[in-house]
């Protein structure tokens, strides 16, 4: 038969090895709340990554007649950019029909904005493009009056896969709107 002291000492381990055991519940659900956290931080990140200026872009379907068989490795070939001089808008149209294309060599989406280089106004901003794929028409987001503008267009590169932004140039040219 077990004494009193016995039974106190073997009262006393089982309420400390009980305390461990919450401890270290305490310290699992601890770690699956940050990784939890973190995993939804960055699921945001990715979403915002992918929306631009309050707009979210659309990621268009790629069929095998767009995208050549063996697509360049982003990392082995740099991005190719369409160069700009001019662009015509009709006078009192909510649409124009954009110009940009993205060159079938490149292994990325683009986007194109269109800035006025004078008051800083925003123009349109396209889709992302595919490959061999170009902006076609766009929603003018301002009107503009016949006379011409000097403008600037951004073009960014967004990986094919995760569609996380590569790169960026700008290249000024000139809207005439007639």
């Amino acid at each position: 038969m077990l004494d009193s002291k016995e039974i106190a000492r073997r009262a006393l381990l089982l309420a400390a090895e009980t305390r461990a055991r919450r401890k270290r519940r305490r310290s699992i659900l601890t770690v699956s709340v940050a990784i939890f956290v973190c995993a939804s931080v960055i699921a945001v990140i990715t979403i915002r990554s992918v929306t631009q200026s309050g707009r979210e872009l659309s990621v268009p379907e790629i069929t095998d007649a767009q995208v050549p068989l063996a697509m360049p490795d982003i990392n082995d070939a740099s991005v190719t950019y369409p160069s700009i001089e001019t662009v015509t808008i009709r006078y009192g149209e909510a649409t124009a029909d954009m110009p940009f294309t993205n060159p079938a060599t490149n292994a990325c989406y683009l986007t194109f904005e269109i800035i006025l280089t004078d008051t800083g106004e925003r123009l349109c901003i396209s889709e992302m493009v595919a490959p061999s794929g170009n902006a076609g028409e766009q929603t003018l987001l301002i009107e503009l009056a016949e006379g011409t503008y000097n403008a600037e267009i951004i073009m960014k590169a967004y990986e094919i896969n995760s569609y996380a932004e590569l790169e960026m140039t700008s290249l000024s040219f000139e809207i005439i709107v007639e």
